[in-house]
C-alpha cells in the first residue's frame, strides 16, 4: 500500500511543479539578460564574470547577492521561457471574461525589454475597458517580468476596434478583483496611446 502512495505523492508534486507560476521579476530578468549581453561582447572577454555580474545587477536594479538566485530561476526554463509564458497566459485569458475570444498571445523575451502582445475578438463594445484591464491584470500576475503590454481588439473582419499600451509600473496598480469598479474610470487611464473604432485601425495602417 505504501508504494502506490509514494507514486501518487511523486506524481502530485511533479504536476504542481510543472504548473508552477513564473516568479521571475522584472529586475531578475533584466540582470540575467544583461549579463548574457555583456559576456557576448568581445570587449569584455578578459573581464571577470563576477565583475560582469555586478555590472548587470546594477543596470537591473538588483542586489548583486541576489543574482545567482535569479540565474537559477531563469535556467529552469532554458530557452522556453517565452513559450511557457505564452501558454500560461493563454490558459488564464481563456478562463477570464475573454474566454474563447482570446486571439494573439505573444511574449517576446529576445531583449531585456520584454514586450507582451494580446488580442481578442470584440464582444460588447461597452466591455472593452474591462477586457483591456483584465488582460493587464493577468499579465501582471503571470508574466511579472513584462516591460510593455500591447493590447488590441478586432471585429469579425479582423479590423482593429481598440488598441492601447501599458508599462510595467502602471500595470502594478490594476487589481483583478476591482475590474468592474475601476476599469472604466481609473484603470483605463493607466494605458497610453488608447485608440478606439476606426482610429485604431487607421493607426495600424500607418505602420
Amino acid at each position: 500500500m505504501r508504494l502506490p502512495l509514494l507514486v501518487f505523492a511523486f506524481t502530485f508534486i511533479t504536476s504542481v511543479a510543472s504548473a508552477g507560476e513564473i516568479t521571475i521579476s522584472r529586475e531578475e530578468f533584466v540582470a540575467v539578460t544583461e549579463l548574457k549581453a555583456l559576456k557576448e561582447n568581445p570587449k569584455n572577454a578578459k573581464v571577470p564574470e563576477a565583475k560582469l555580474k555586478q555590472q548587470a545587477s546594477k543596470t537591473a536594479g538588483l542586489k548583486p547577492q541576489d543574482f545567482d538566485a535569479a540565474q537559477k530561476k531563469m535556467d529552469v526554463f532554458g530557452g522556453e521561457l517565452g513559450k511557457k509564458a505564452e501558454a500560461v497566459l493563454k490558459q488564464k485569458l481563456e478562463a477570464s471574461i475573454l474566454g474563447k475570444r482570446t486571439g494573439t498571445v505573444v511574449v517576446d523575451v529576445s531583449q531585456a525589454h520584454v514586450v507582451v502582445g494580446v488580442s481578442w475578438k470584440q464582444g460588447n463594445v461597452l466591455d472593452l475597458e474591462d477586457e483591456a484591464a483584465t488582460v493587464a491584470g493577468i499579465v501582471k500576475e503571470e508574466v511579472p517580468f513584462v516591460a510593455t503590454l500591447a493590447v488590441w481588439a478586432t471585429d469579425a473582419g479582423e479590423k482593429k476596434v481598440f488598441s492601447a499600451k501599458i508599462g510595467h509600473a502602471p500595470m502594478q496598480n490594476i487589481n483583478l478583483a476591482k475590474i468592474k469598479d475601476y476599469a472604466k474610470t481609473r484603470y483605463i487611464k493607466f494605458f497610453e496611446e488608447v485608440k478606439r473604432g476606426a482610429e485604431a485601425q487607421a493607426a495600424d495602417d500607418k505602420k
